[in-house]
């Protein structure tokens, strides 16, 4: 912002080449588009600014999809046992061992327990990502917005 401020603009080219990330990027899209109008300047910032924000959340559905959908295995997984647990006591004649079923209930229920303890920390990290994203996306707009009303300045 400085080289900008001080219209060297040739110089915060430079040094934005060498920096990666969105907000960086926004920013020479708008030393780029300089010699056009306050409109077009915004166009061109949004247009990339959403070009990254896009890139940035392009697998953070898969993070939330596993968590979502992990404790939905884990019971799927519990009521498979579930139902074999009872069809080995149903085929036994006679009198059964209740440790027969009680063994295998406690196997169903090995399925809830990690589907849970997938589901939890794919959660916590979907959110950590999004709530991340969010961020650089006011960065990027309020950027964009600050760098917008220093370029139509150097172009009247």
């Amino acid at each position: 912002m400085d080289f900008i401020e001080k219209d060297e603009l040739d110089n915060a080219l430079r040094l934005l080449k060498n920096i990666p990330g969105p907000v960086a990027a926004v920013v020479v899209e708008a030393i780029v588009n300089r010699d056009k109008n306050r409109q077009e300047i915004k166009e061109a910032i949004s247009i990339k600014g959403s070009y990254e924000l896009k890139r940035l959340n392009k697998n953070l559905h898969i993070l939330g999809l596993i968590g979502r959908i992990a404790p939905l295995l884990g019971l799927l997984g519990t009521v498979l046992g579930m139902v074999e647990a009872f069809q080995k006591v149903s085929s036994v004649k006679g009198a059964y061992e209740p440790s027969l079923l009680a063994g295998g209930i406690w196997e169903a229920l090995i399925t809830t327990v990690a589907g849970l303890c997938v589901a939890m920390p794919a959660l916590v990290m979907h959110h950590f990502f999004e709530d991340r994203v969010k961020s650089i996306a006011f960065l990027i707009k309020h950027t964009g917005s600050e760098l917008t009303k220093l370029l139509e300045g150097k172009n009247d």
